[in-house]
């Protein structure tokens, strides 16, 4: 939003993110790309401190990046493991005035190594901005009260303090509170 570039991945289709001016018209070539990781999905920029979140759904991740990355740089960070609790995350939602990074996941998973899948409840999963590796939530939003249904994209009004799901098989808009955690409606 501070600069007006547009970001853009392409998901299962490519392993690429894609940014060009706000000035931008046509047919025209990127102003960067940066390789990211099969599956990645959602983006948020944290603008103080100049950096990418991505959801990636085939790993159960966020990577994090330098906002001005590009080419094979590889992630400042990733959380990831069992203890997060992501399983097949989409949206991804920032509020830096409290330090928090937002994400949906569907519920769906597959487990690393080989290890089949699994599945969990649809969910919102709460972390400090700064979260990395096997680093459980702050808290979840899940539960049959909640309505989640495939959440996919996330929208933080950190002014209002509510936080906006785009709920895909619900056919939803869900609105929560910042503070919401646990079966919230």
């Amino acid at each position: 939003p501070k600069n007006g570039d547009i970001y853009s991945v392409a998901n299962d289709m490519m392993d690429t993110l894609v940014i060009f001016s706000h000035e931008a018209k046509g047919d025209v070539a990127p102003d960067r790309e940066l390789h990211t990781p099969h599956g990645t999905f959602g983006i948020a920029v944290n603008e103080e401190v100049q950096e990418m979140y991505f959801t990636v759904e085939h790993t159960n991740s966020v990577v994090v990046y330098r906002k001005q990355a590009e080419g094979e740089e590889e992630p400042l960070r990733t959380l990831q493991g069992e203890s997060t609790r992501l399983a097949d995350p989409h949206g991804i939602a920032v509020d830096v005035k409290n330090r928090l990074m937002f994400v949906s996941n569907h519920g769906n998973a597959v487990l690393p190594g080989g290890k089949g899948g699994k599945f969990d409840p649809p969910s919102i999963t709460v972390y400090s901005l700064t979260a990395s590796g096997d680093t459980a939530p702050l808290q979840v939003i899940e539960g049959p009260q909640t309505q989640l249904d495939w959440p996919a994209g996330l929208y933080l009004d950190q002014d209002a303090g509510e936080l906006y799901v785009a709920n895909d098989i619900g056919d939803s808009i869900l609105v929560f509170r910042e503070t919401d955690g646990g079966d919230a409606m």
